[in-house]
């Protein structure tokens, strides 16, 4: 029976974001594994699965998670937009579409920014030397903090441990309008959320 439940938690994790893909295998830890070997740390893994797969238009947002500033320091990332109409912008030096749908968000930002928009950038890397080009060379507007070789798991908290990037438009009540990565398909969500129609 462990051995079911381990090949569970390996299945969803391939399952990326994907929460059609994921649902059958969380129907059947629900009904089979659930309370069994209940101690095992792989139950907690499942649950953060479960959590980030919940991150879709019309749910909340959570913001109980920590990433690094450039410098260093380890800060809440929700307090840098409760209360704010934000994008969350999850990307790294290494993903060409990741930055590609950064900088396309740049007009959206300087645009929206004065009336209240605000992006949260968070960079997962391995890397540093690449990260600092990559920043100097998008020369994004807005600051980025940083998820070094995963010692936050913040990708894990959103169901992309294996994926690339995300961006999720948060509205001020931190109720997610969109998880979309077009930004011209963001910019009416962003203007209704700031009541600019």
């Amino acid at each position: 029976m462990l051995y079911g439940l381990l090949y569970l938690e390996s299945a969803l994790r391939y399952t990326y974001d994907d929460v059609n893909k994921a649902k059958p295998y969380l129907d059947e830890y629900h009904q089979l594994y659930e309370h069994l070997f209940t101690e095992h740390p792989v139950h907690q893994r499942i649950a953060i699965k479960e959590r980030g797969l919940r991150l879709q238009p019309g749910q909340p947002y959570f913001d109980d998670y920590e990433a690094a500033t450039v410098d260093g320091k380890t800060v809440s990332v929700g307090s840098l937009y409760r209360g704010r109409v934000a994008i969350i912008n999850m990307w790294g030096s290494w993903c060409c579409p990741c930055r590609a749908h950064a900088k396309a968000l740049i007009p959206l930002y300087e645009k929206y920014h004065d009336a209240g928009l605000t992006v949260v950038a968070i960079a997962r890397e391995w890397n540093m030397d690449s990260f600092h080009k990559a920043i100097e060379r998008d020369q994004y507007p807005w600051p980025t903090l940083l998820d070094y070789e995963d010692h936050y798991g913040v990708w894990e908290k959103h169901a992309n441990k294996g994926g690339s990037g995300k961006i999720m438009l948060i509205d001020r009540d931190g109720t997610i309008l969109s998880v979309s990565n077009d930004a011209q398909e963001l910019e009416p969500l962003i203007k209704k959320a700031l009541h600019l129609l």
